[in-house]
């Protein structure tokens, strides 16, 4: 997708492609930075949807019937501390500011050190499509500089179909 090879050259950040996959969100391309970072991550992932920015994203994106049943999972595990969010209605507030801000941000919840901004990708019906997930170290997304990249970010995906 050249949308995510020029936003990767432009920020030296790996960029994933995910979309919607009948077991949740799913990577289909991703474009790696060539600064040192340590992660695991394949096309074919399927990523967990209270723990990535991605999967908020799609969260907040999606119509609820289609991510209902992976939210309760993910809410009735044995474990939730690591989670965004421990119940519906704290997830409900969540969602709604990601649709505010127009875009997903998670420091470190899956991965200690790594930060991620994840934005949705609309076709020209307003219908989700894929995110598009910039990854990072944190040290990278919180100087100064970093509100300038997801402003950017922001900005070229929000004319992606058009």
């Amino acid at each position: 997708m050249a949308l995510q090879h020029d936003l990767r050259n432009r920020f030296d950040e790996t960029i994933v492609l995910s979309v919607w996959g009948t077991k949740g969100p799913t990577i289909v391309h991703i474009a790696e930075t060539s600064q040192p970072i340590i992660m695991t991550m394949r096309v074919g992932a399927v990523l967990p949807m209270l723990q990535t920015a991605t999967g908020l994203a799609f969260a907040a994106f999606l119509p609820r019937q289609l991510t209902e049943p992976l939210l309760s999972a993910a809410l009735g595990a044995e474990e939730t501390s690591n989670l965004f969010a421990r119940d519906f209605a704290s997830l409900d507030r969540l969602t709604m500011q990601v649709r505010k801000q127009g875009y997903a941000f998670n420091e470190g919840h899956l991965m200690p050190g790594v930060s991620a901004a994840a934005f949705p990708l609309f076709d020209r019906m307003k219908t989700l499509v894929a995110v598009l997930a910039v990854m990072g170290g944190r040290e990278r997304f919180n100087p100064p500089g970093g509100a300038k990249m997801i402003a950017y970010l922001k900005k070229a995906t929000s004319t992606f179909g058009r």
